[in-house]
C-alpha cells in the first residue's frame, strides 16, 4: 500500500495492533523492485565516476548531514560542509552532533566494505564511534523495543539464523535490491543495540556508490514518513512505502546532477513528478544524457 493508505492502520494505538515478529516469509521474501524498474534507475542516473568531483562530494555531504539530522544532530548543512572541508567541528554546537556527522562522513568515505555481518558491524561501529561503546557488537540475546510499534525483533538463536538467511538473500540480489534489503530487512533485524537505522541508510547509500550507481537522495526524505514507513514494514512486511521513498530520492538525485537549481519550485516539482513516473514505467524514452530540464 501507499504510505497515505496506512492512516487508518496507524490511527489504532500500537498496543492494540496485532503483535508482529520477524519471519522469513514477511521480512526476507519481500516485494523487491522489479527488473524493469532497476534497469530504468540505472538508465536514468549518471555514472558516478563521470560526475565532477564537487558534485560527488556534495552527494556525500548531503547524505551524511541529513542522515545525521534524522538521528538528532543539530548541525546545519553549512556546518557539515565546513567539517568535511577542514575536519574542525563547530564549537558553538554540542560535540555529539559533530561526532555524528563526522562518523557518517567517514563511513561514506570508505573505499569499500563487504556486505557481510562483519562488514555491517564495522559500519555500525564507525557510526557510533566516540559516543557509544556498544557500536559493532551484535545484540544477541538482548531484547529491544521499537517505539510506537507492535513489532518484536528476534533474539538469538533465531536472530542468528535470520541474519544468515538475510545475508544470503542480499548476496543474490541485484544492486538496487541490495539497497532495498538494507533499507528494510536489515533494520527489522535490529542487529545492534543502537544505530540500526543509520547503519541501514549508510550501508544502502555506500553499496550503490561502491558499484558506481548514483544513490537515492536522503536530503528530501521526510523523517516522520520514513520512520512510519519502516514501522509499516516491521509490522506488515509491506515494502511499498520505503520503495516509494527510495524512488522519490532517486528522482531528486537525478535532478541535482542535472543542475536543477535554476528551476522554479513549480517546475522542479513537475519535473520531479515526471521522473518518478519514468522510473516506474510511464515514459522510459529519456535517459540522463538527454534529460530536458526546461
Amino acid at each position: 500500500m501507499k504510505f497515505e493508505d496506512y492512516n487508518p492502520y496507524f490511527s489504532v494505538e500500537h498496543t492494540r495492533r496485532p503483535i508482529s515478529s520477524f519471519s522469513e516469509d514477511k521480512h526476507i521474501d519481500i516485494d523487491l523492485f522489479d527488473e524493469n524498474i532497476c534497469d530504468r534507475i540505472i538508465e536514468l542516473t549518471p555514472v558516478l565516476d563521470e560526475l565532477p568531483p564537487e558534485i560527488m562530494q556534495g552527494i556525500i555531504i548531503d547524505s551524511a548531514w541529513k542522515s545525521s539530522k534524522i538521528e538528532g544532530s543539530s548541525y546545519t548543512l553549512a556546518d557539515s560542509v565546513e567539517l568535511a572541508a577542514t575536519g574542525e567541528m563547530n564549537p558553538d554546537k554540542d560535540e555529539k552532533s559533530g561526532l555524528i556527522v563526522r562518523n557518517h562522513l567517514d563511513v561514506l568515505s570508505m573505499e569499500n566494505f563487504d556486505l557481510t555481518v562483519d562488514g555491517i558491524s564495522l559500519v555500525n561501529k564507525m557510526l557510533l564511534r566516540d559516543f557509544d561503546a556498544s557500536g559493532g557488537i551484535l545484540r544477541g540475546y538482548v531484547n529491544i523495543d521499537i517505539s510506537a510499534s507492535s513489532y518484536i525483533p528476534p533474539v538469538s538463536p533465531k536472530l542468528d539464523k535470520m541474519m544468515n538467511t538475510l545475508f544470503v538473500a542480499i548476496k543474490n540480489a541485484s544492486i538496487i535490491n541490495k539497497a532495498l534489503y538494507l533499507m528494510t530487512s536489515l533494520p527489522a533485524l535490529q542487529l545492534f543495540m543502537d544505530g540500526n537505522k543509520r547503519t541501514s541508510r549508510m550501508s544502502a547509500v555506500h553499496v550503490l556508490m561502491q558499484n558506481n550507481i548514483l544513490p537515492f537522495s536522503i536530503v528530501n526524505m521526510d523523517k516522520n514518513e520514513y520512520l512510519w514507513s519502516l514501522i509499516a514494514f516491521y509490522e506488515t512486511g509491506d515494502t511499498q512505502p520505503i520503495r516509494d521513498i527510495m524512488l522519490d530520492g532517486w528522482a531528486h538525485s537525478i535532478m541535482r546532477t542535472a543542475q536543477e537549481g535554476a528551476l522554479s519550485v513549480i517546475d522542479y516539482d513537475r519535473k520531479h513528478h515526471e521522473l518518478v513516473e519514468r522510473i516506474e514505467g510511464e515514459d522510459i524514452g529519456m535517459s540522463h544524457t538527454n534529460f530536458d530540464m526546461s
